[in-house]
C-alpha cells in the first residue's frame, strides 16, 4: 500500500488530461493532504475546479500556488532538465487571468 511521492499529483494530472475531472479533484485534494507545500498540486486542482466551472475554487488554488512559488512553498525541479507537467509562475498567471 505504499504510494510515492509524487503519484496522486501524477494520477490527477493525467485524469485532467482525458477529462474526468471528479476522478482528477479527488487525487489532487488527496496530494495536497500529503504535501501541503506543493504548489503544482495547486495550480492543477485549480485548472481541474475550473473545468467543473468551480471559479472561485479555482481562483483560491491557483492564488495558493502563486504565493507557494512566491515565497517557502516546495516545487519538483531538477537542475538538468524539466520535469513533466512542471509548473512555472507564469503558467499560474496566465490561469488566472483566464478565469477573468
Amino acid at each position: 500500500n505504499w504510494v510515492g511521492t509524487y503519484d496522486y499529483l501524477l494520477r490527477g494530472t493525467l485524469h485532467l488530461q482525458v477529462g474526468r475531472i471528479d476522478e482528477a479533484i479527488a487525487d489532487l485534494t488527496r496530494q495536497v493532504k500529503e504535501y501541503e507545500s506543493l504548489a503544482d498540486t495547486y495550480y492543477y486542482r485549480g485548472l481541474a475546479y475550473a473545468e467543473a466551472g468551480r471559479k472561485e475554487e479555482a481562483r483560491l488554488d491557483l492564488q495558493h500556488a502563486k504565493n507557494l512559488l512566491l515565497g517557502d512553498g516546495q516545487k519538483r525541479w531538477d537542475a538538468l532538465f524539466v520535469t513533466p507537467n512542471e509548473v512555472f509562475l507564469s503558467d499560474v498567471e496566465s490561469a488566472l487571468l483566464k478565469l477573468y
